[in-house]
Order: C-alpha cells, then structure tokens, then sequence
C-alpha cells in the first residue's frame, strides 16, 4: 500500500459509488475456509465496515493519523456511514511478510451494489488489525478507471499491476522517444490504462533493468495527464513501491 501521498481528486470523489443497500448486513463469512488465526482480522474489518462515522472507521484504520484528513475530505463526497457487503471470503494470511512488521490478511469483499468484488488488506499493528484504506477506496471506487475518462491536472497515486507493452499510437510526439506500460487495478477487475515514459528520463533507466520485458509487478504508482497541442496521453511520473505493502513512516520517504 503506503498511499500516506494519496492525493484523491474532488473529480473522483463527486463520483465514488454510493452504498445501495437498505439495511446493514455484516456479509457472509465461511469460517470453514478461514485459520482460526485470521479471526482477529476478519472481526476488525467488520467493525470497519460497519463503523457509522469518520472516527469510528479511523479505529480501524491502518495509519490513522495520516489518514484522517484524507478520509474527512472523502466523506464529504461519499456517503460516511457503514460499507455493506454481501460476503466477505478469506483468501491469503502472511503471518512472516517481508517488508513490514505485523501479520497481513487479505480478505474478497462481494456486494450487489459493486460491479466487482474488492480486495481489502489489513495489518497487525500493536493494538489489533487496521484495514489499508486507500487501496481499498481505489477498488471500490474503481479511481483508475476514472482518472483515464478525462484529462486531470493534479498527478494520482494508485496500487496497480503493471508490465512494459507496446503503444501503436502515431499521433502521441516522439512516440519512439517513448516506454509504454499497461497498469491494471486489482482482479477481477480487468481494466487496462496505457501509460508512457520518455527513454531519457532517470526513471526509465532504472526500470529497464527492475521492470523488464515480460515482468508483471504489483507496484504503487504516480501517474500524470499530459498535453501537447491537441495531444493527450498519461505519464507514469513516479514508481514510489515495488509493492503493495504499507511501509512504516520511517521509511516512506526512503521508498520513492
């Protein structure tokens, strides 16, 4: 994750998706498919979901702090009182990750009011499970999509998959001046945005031999509207993370 930057334009937020549904619903969970240890995990992202204000969903939420004023400025577009979902499914606990500290569990979230189910990460922290927000708001909301509608002039962040492609359009200047990438949210969602990079630039360099031909890499990225004359396009302007984890303050700077 570590989407601390997020930046989330007022554009977006006017058109994040409502909660449909009538009544809460605490969603379906088979604990037949579940470890005993996910149990934790499973009850805070309920009570995420089922938080009915800002404050309350802020307990819940991996750093908190960092967080808030970028979730009071969301709730102020978006409906602020509980997520409802039809059924939550286990799908991956790491009790050992990597790159960060504390347990990670990833959750399947369905809901008739979505047109795909949404994944949810959560971590341990000392006092419990936090849910990773900004990813999961991006999901739901399907943010991706709707940065590539239409020309935006503030850069966005977003947790993708991306790989190197080839771009056939002619018209872009200096084409052949140009890497190309396709980005992708999570699965099952299964769009696809076309992003450019100039060869010259420090950022190519370093992607040539972290990103090669072929490679797949679940990463954060920053990514920026260009135009020149009547031309259009979107620039991958910065790859802060390798990665999806949510990395600790203290190394947020160090991961761009």
């Amino acid at each position: 994750m570590a989407l601390l930057l997020l930046t989330v334009a007022a554009t977006s937020l006017r058109s994040a998706t409502p909660e449909t549904h009538p009544s809460p619903k605490p969603g379906i969970v088979n604990e037949e498919e579940m470890p005993k240890e996910a149990g934790p995990a499973v009850k805070a992202l309920q009570q995420f979901l089922a938080a009915t204000t800002v404050e309350e969903r802020l307990r819940h939420t991996l750093h908190a702090d960092a967080m808030k004023p970028l979730m009071e400025r969301y709730y102020k577009q978006a409906p602020e009182g509980p997520v409802l979902v039809d059924r939550i499914q286990f799908i991956r606990m790491d009790p050992n990750p990597s790159l960060v500290a504390g347990t990670t569990c990833i959750f399947n979230l369905e809901s008739k009011a979505w047109e795909f189910s949404v994944p949810v990460m959560l971590q341990e922290e000392p006092d419990g499970f936090k849910v990773e927000w900004p990813a999961f708001v991006e999901f739901k909301d399907q943010l991706l999509e709707k940065f590539f509608t239409a020309y935006q002039k503030e850069p966005m962040r977003f947790h993708v998959g991306i790989q190197r492609n080839h771009c056939f359009d002619k018209e872009i200047p200096d084409l052949s001046g140009k890497d190309s990438f396709c980005v992708s949210p999570a699965p099952p969602n299964s769009f696809q945005g076309n992003v450019l990079l100039g060869k010259d630039t420090d950022l190519a360099k370093k992607l040539s031999t972290t990103m090669p031909w072929e490679t797949h890499i679940w990463a954060v990225v920053e990514l920026e509207w260009k135009k020149q004359d009547t031309q259009q396009w979107v620039e991958l302007k910065s790859v802060p993370q390798m990665h999806w984890y949510s990395l600790p303050a203290d190394q947020r700077q160090s991961s761009k």
